[in-house]
């Protein structure tokens, strides 16, 4: 088993200990964790500099607004987000030069294999909440539904491949059908705030990890076109994330 794998449990549980409490003090976290007091209390600095939590004057610390977004349970939790990727995305992160010098995946590098193969090989990835229907959305779409969603999907992939999954969710619907194609618009440079972040850095994931890319708004809604749907409607969300529906043309 990779080492970055068996710390996983060890980090989450210091995550919500941490975040569990308004109040933490860095010797009675170490106490719970098993970690290095004195180790702790400056990463837990560190963490006050990024405003994760506020160091008082008792020696304590104290969550933040932002640092409450990593506890469990809430609805606006992203906590496994965070975990996500500190932990598996890691691998393929630490090869961003490979990908950058390469215009290649840096998944294909570590694993062999392309897009998402790599999670035929993860029990944890089969988790039934839904049912499954086998098959390749690049030769075949289950025919018959009112509603076609694509959700993050199509950033994973390059322009031919998304088209193809395009043409093959239009040839599986009905005049009456809808596609439902949901996206983060990437934003200019010039965008400094939250929003820009996000999606500049997600399009270097999609270098790293997929070998697909972030598109803006012109080239959503042009590579939908190009495939024979009409949009109806563009519709945003209260994230970064934006709906475009659109129906055969």
């Amino acid at each position: 088993m990779d080492p970055a794998s068996e710390r996983v449990p060890e980090a989450t549980r210091l995550l919500g200990l941490v975040s569990g409490s308004w109040k933490s003090q860095a010797a009675h976290v170490a106490a719970a964790t098993g970690a290095h007091p004195p180790s702790l209390h400056r990463l837990l600095r560190a963490l006050a500099t990024i405003e994760l939590v506020r160091e008082l004057e008792d020696g304590s610390f104290e969550i933040t607004a932002m640092g409450a977004l990593l506890r469990d349970g809430t609805p606006d939790s992203l906590r496994s987000w965070v975990l996500h990727w500190g932990g598996p995305s890691w691998p393929v992160w630490g090869r961003l030069f490979h990908s950058v010098m390469t215009g290649e995946s840096a998944r294909s590098l570590l694993s062999g294999t392309e897009g998402f193969e790599h999670l035929e090989r993860d029990p944890e990835a089969a988790e039934h909440r839904c049912e499954f229907v086998a098959g390749d959305f690049f030769e075949w779409v289950p025919r018959g539904a009112d509603t076609y969603v694509l959700k993050s999907v199509i950033h994973d992939w390059d322009d031919a491949r998304s088209k193809s999954i395009l043409e093959q969710c239009r040839a599986a619907m009905s005049a009456d059908a809808r596609l439902c194609l949901i996206e983060p618009p990437a934003r200019p440079s010039s965008d400094k705030g939250l929003f820009g972040f996000f999606t500049a850095f997600s399009d270097l994931n999609m270098l790293v990890v997929a070998g697909g890319r972030e598109r803006n708004e012109a080239e959503y809604r042009g590579l939908i076109e190009s495939c024979g749907l009409r949009i109806t409607a563009q519709r945003p969300t209260r994230g970064f994330y934006q709906v475009f529906e659109a129906v055969r043309a």
